[in-house]
């Protein structure tokens, strides 16, 4: 374990180098090619178009959608680091993450022909009525087949009669003795030893 503790705190030390000579500020590089970019476009803009400028901005088109590329993914695995460390423990940033999901998926206001609700109880008696209407009082679904033509029916009869059939106690019998015989005991107290030996 201390060679394995030593290595580690060697890779921690290389990584560092690198991260602070090849790899780089991320943001600074998209500032960076960002600017790149503008300054071949004044210049296509004072001087006119020509070929080499025209590689120029290409090239620095690329660059510029590479370090964004590396600023995406690098932001990404940053936000699944601290959601690793703070997202499933009572803290802040979970609590400032589930505020962010129930205010982005909250319906505050609806309209409702011309009228304009925003009453939550309103709009939640307003979404039941919409669709209870819809396939209760609505004669063209019923009628016309609309529901079996949207939800297709992947149950067949023969199969339907298979699944809804009592088993049999052949079938009860081989379910019992198929239990872990050490598993724990169920709600009643008793456990797949005990209805193995009494049902022999």
């Amino acid at each position: 374990m201390f060679v394995l503790n030593q290595k580690l705190k060697n890779l921690k030390e290389a990584l560092k180098v690198w991260n602070k000579n090849i790899f780089g500020n991320v943001h600074s590089q998209v500032d960076n090619a960002y600017k790149e970019l503008d300054d071949i476009q004044v210049k296509i803009h004072s001087l006119g178009y020509s070929n080499v400028l025209m590689d120029q901005e290409k090239a620095a088109q690329l660059n510029l959608e590479s370090a964004l590329n590396i600023e995406e993914v690098f932001s990404h695995e940053k936000s699944k680091v601290k959601w690793h460390c703070e997202g499933d423990r009572n803290t802040a940033f979970f609590h400032i993450v589930a505020k962010i999901k129930r205010t982005s998926s909250l319906i505050s206001t609806m309209k409702n022909g011309e009228i304009t609700l925003t009453d939550p109880n309103l709009i939640s008696e307003h979404v039941v009525n919409h669709f209870t209407n819809i396939f209760t009082n609505n004669p063209n679904i019923t009628q016309t087949g609309m529901i079996e033509e949207v939800i297709t029916n992947l149950i067949t009869e023969r199969i339907n009669n298979m699944l809804t059939m009592l088993p049999s106690y052949e079938e009860i019998s081989n379910a019992v003795f198929s239990l872990n015989s050490d598993s724990a005991p169920w709600l009643d107290g008793f456990g797949a030893i005990f209805f193995k030996i009494t049902g022999k």
